[in-house]
């Protein structure tokens, strides 16, 4: 994963700038954007129209590929080169429409931090209004010592 060092980029908010990550699924299911101010979490994207469904709606598979990535991406940067997990489980909750166009946060609380399992939580919001909830359990795939 590494960040352009650059505010900004296509389809960027201010105050954010892109995320690439080392794996082709997620290059492609972006793009994603991190706070340009390194002590700040996050994680956004703005709804492109690949995104959309035949109703102009984001789809529901982009919307939770967006939430697993949101929060398994909290605990990637627990641990400097980035701690690797896997998902054991994930639930997405679909609140209201994501239009074509529209900027998503993410936030995300870590609720639990065990040895081999995190328990993590969030909201997607566009502006205001929260879109989505998600819950997540996953791996801390460290080196058992």
């Amino acid at each position: 994963m590494n960040t352009d060092a650059a505010q900004g980029g296509p389809g960027a908010e201010p105050g954010w700038k892109p995320v690439r990550f080392e794996t082709p699924f997620l290059e492609w299911s972006g793009p994603y954007f991190v706070p340009v101010d390194p002590a700040a979490r996050g994680l956004a994207m703005r709804v492109t129209a690949e995104h959309v469904n035949y109703v102009s709606i984001a789809h529901g598979g982009v919307l939770s590929t967006f939430a697993d990535v949101a929060l398994s991406y909290q605990l990637f940067r627990l641990e400097e080169g980035g701690l690797p997990i896997t998902t054991v489980s994930m639930a997405v909750n679909y609140l209201a429409p994501v239009r074509l166009g529209d900027w998503l946060v993410a936030e995300v609380t870590i609720e639990r931090l065990g040895g081999r399992l995190a328990h993590v939580s969030g909201r997607i919001v566009c502006g205001d209004a929260t879109l989505l909830t998600m819950t997540g359990v996953y791996n801390l795939l460290r080196a058992r010592k």
